[in-house]
């Protein structure tokens, strides 16, 4: 003998708002995964270079968009609030060779180095538990990171050098 359980949608107890919902097709949509976009546009103004000693936290410290409390702005570190698998991905613009890690609390799990000047973009995907913090740390010496500003060519949007997503993404 088996068991169904036939919903199209399930809510959150406490919100009274949709958790999930199952679409005619069958797939399943969450409506509500913690994210963050942030730059660093918070250190010392815009469209210059931001100097971060070896060992530090590069400083994408301002949140665009996404729950801001996931986001220590003082550490730069992101606090995941929930037990999964996460995604990281950003862009760094440097103006010389730069070296950092991809580190969850302070293990380092993927080294990335910029052999000249330029920009590098990156995709980390990491499991964590509640409570892990997931960051960029400068693993060498002192590096320059092009923080941008000022509006796109539509004048629309500021210019996002030195970027970074993180998302549950299961």
């Amino acid at each position: 003998m088996s068991s169904r359980i036939l919903v199209d949608e399930i809510y959150g107890k406490t919100a009274n708002t949709s958790a999930l919902t199952i679409n005619s097709e069958g797939y399943v949509i969450a409506a509500k995964k913690p994210y963050v976009f942030a730059d660093m546009s918070n250190s010392a103004g815009t469209n210059v270079y931001v100097n971060v000693t070896a060992g530090s936290a590069i400083p994408l410290g301002t949140v665009i968009e996404g729950d801001s409390s996931l986001l220590n702005t003082s550490t730069y570190k992101f606090q995941c609030p929930v037990d999964g698998l996460y995604m990281m991905a950003y862009g760094l613009h440097v103006n010389s060779v730069q070296y950092h890690a991809v580190t969850r609390n302070t293990l380092k799990y993927q080294f990335c180095y910029e052999g000249s000047a330029g920009t590098l973009h990156n995709t980390a995907v990491i499991r964590c538990t509640a409570g892990d913090e997931l960051w960029l740390q400068q693993v060498n010496q002192t590096q320059a990171y092009y923080n941008g500003g000022g509006s796109d060519l539509d004048g629309d949007y500021a210019q996002r050098y030195t970027y970074m997503h993180y998302a549950l993404i299961g």
